[in-house]
């Protein structure tokens, strides 16, 4: 009787009342289907990974992931931890992978590369660590001339440092990166002997700003600043080092092109064109830098 009277209650306006079999359908059972899903989805991504036998493309994405662990840390990370938890999982790793065990495998396989990350990035800390001035000062520096890098009123010069007058060997910089007034009258190989006023490598001016300190930490720059005196020849360095005087060799041949390029073509296109072949710019004139950063093209030379 029931069933003959509902159509005529809903066409005199009264709606039928909902079935009591309805779901609830609330926040709590939209996260559990959201969970679901995205459960579903990693599970399907995983598979599609396995079947097309591309795991292996995670190990760099692994590895790089370590690296950024170790730049997050608020201090310096032990070495021999890292190595030793990479070493432990990469032995764990080989023992699933004997005893058929694919999962465990391929979870220890990437953690011992994600600690393999890490600890890359401790040793490499480690092997480019180099004494680092704490204050500034003026000293007579002899040292050998890296690179030299010319512009249009002075140079800019690393230097395979012999001896910082008031330092002891412990504490004297590798490297140090300066500044003169006047363009270099010699080349990179020389070894030369300079009153300079050195300071501690700067750090960031801003919070996330770019940490020259840190890029000087890794290249063995100990020291930055000028040179306040007259620039004097030194003996010739005996002990700098194969790389240095390879560098030297390469930068001389970098500056010779510079300087036959600039002279051939001339002007500031000349020194545009020998900075997009050698990497040389400090001859672009300042305008023409200005023009270049405007145009959003000055990321090339």
């Amino acid at each position: 009787m029931d069933a003959i009277d509902r159509p005529a209650r809903v066409h005199a306006g009264h709606p039928a009342p909902a079935p009591s079999f309805a779901p609830d359908f609330g926040v709590a059972d939209r996260l559990a289907l959201g969970r679901e899903r995205l459960a579903q989805a990693l599970h399907d991504a995983w598979t599609a990974e396995v079947e097309g036998r591309r795991l292996f493309l995670w190990l760099p994405v692994l590895f790089g992931a370590g690296v950024l662990l170790y730049f997050a840390a608020d201090r310096e990370p032990s070495l021999w931890a890292p190595v030793a938890a990479s070493l432990t999982f990469g032995v764990a790793a080989f023992v699933a992978h004997r005893v058929e065990r694919p999962i465990a495998f391929r979870i220890c396989a990437g953690v011992a590369v994600l600690f393999a990350g890490l600890a890359a990035s401790a040793l490499q800390t480690w092997l480019a660590a180099a004494p680092v001035v704490s204050r500034t000062l003026v000293a007579k520096v002899t040292a050998y001339v890296e690179t030299i890098d010319d512009n249009r009123s002075g140079g800019r010069l690393l230097l395979r440092v012999q001896s910082v007058e008031g330092l002891t060997p412990d504490a004297t910089p590798q490297r140090v990166r300066v500044t003169t007034r006047a363009r270099p009258d010699f080349h990179a190989g020389a070894t030369i002997s300079a009153q300079m006023r050195l300071m501690p490598p700067p750090r960031p001016s801003e919070p996330g700003g770019y940490d020259f300190s840190r890029d000087a930490w890794f290249s063995r720059i100990g020291a930055v600043g000028n040179v306040v005196g007259r620039v004097e020849r030194a003996p010739d360095a005996v002990d700098v080092g194969f790389s240095a005087r390879v560098n030297a060799w390469i930068d001389r041949g970098r500056n010779a092109l510079t300087d036959r390029i600039v002279g051939v073509v001339g002007g500031g296109v000349g020194a545009v064109t020998a900075a997009l072949v050698t990497g040389k710019r400090g001859l672009i004139p300042e305008a023409m830098n200005d023009d270049l950063r405007g145009a959003g093209i000055y990321h090339v030379v």
